[in-house]
């Protein structure tokens, strides 16, 4: 979905709290706040905001929020195109280090399931999941790797992410996920940190840069706007 505008001087008919829900309800969602979008006539009147070329007009917030939202979800029927993603986690990033991951009844019992064989075994684990972002949804597997005592890392490809979890990081899923499934909350959300490996430094620095990256286990009604069908 193309980038929602929002003019500054029509915050006084309330667009400044649409930008807030949209941001809160749909992280993945690209928004920008203009000093001005060059449409004052109806700025004085109603609340509106520009995706593209085409203005959308409410009679009150919450009207153009509610037309947002169908816009949004219109956008991601037609960027849909796998039928059936039953039991399939979703992730997505908001800006870069934090990425977030749903978890419900059908999905968390898979992840537990991996985990386990994860301590038992060397070799990785795959999962199915849901790869969001703001222009489309695509099936892109988790894979869960066992990693040293002190090396959860995250690394991500163009056709998969990359999980490598410390012991200590896998137990922690389990209690969280089996929690979850007891209790019906992902509360507190923050599941660990992750190491991801940036490029490698130029010059004078032998080795790469990395950065960490919080996790989060989060439920399906905080997903952002590509909510696959």
């Amino acid at each position: 979905m193309k980038t929602i505008k929002y003019c500054s001087k029509n915050d006084k008919l309330g667009t400044k709290g649409v930008y807030q829900d949209i941001e809160k309800n749909f992280p993945a969602i690209q928004q920008q706040r203009k000093g001005c979008l060059s449409e004052c006539k109806t700025c004085r009147r109603q609340p509106f905001v520009k995706v593209g070329k085409k203005t959308i007009v409410g009679d009150t917030p919450e009207h153009l929020y509610e037309q947002l939202v169908s816009l949004i979800r219109k956008q991601e029927g037609s960027t849909s195109s796998t039928p059936d993603h039953s039991g399939k986690s979703r992730h997505w990033f908001t800006g870069k280090n934090e990425l977030y991951i749903t978890m419900d009844k059908t999905s968390a019992p898979i992840w537990i399931k991996k985990l386990h064989k994860l301590q038992q075994s060397d070799k990785p684990k795959k999962l199915k999941t849901i790869r969001v972002n703001d222009t489309s949804i695509d099936m892109i597997p988790i894979v869960l790797k066992p990693a040293g005592e002190d090396e959860d890392r995250i690394k991500m490809k163009k056709n998969e992410l990359i999980l490598s979890l410390s012991p200590d990081a896998i137990e922690y899923a389990i209690f969280k996920l089996e929690t979850f499934l007891k209790e019906g909350h992902l509360s507190p959300a923050e599941y660990y940190t992750f190491e991801r490996v940036a490029s490698k430094a130029k010059g004078k620095q032998p080795k790469a840069r990395t950065q960490g990256v919080q996790i989060y286990f989060v439920t399906e009604d905080i997903q952002p706007y590509a909510k696959a069908k």
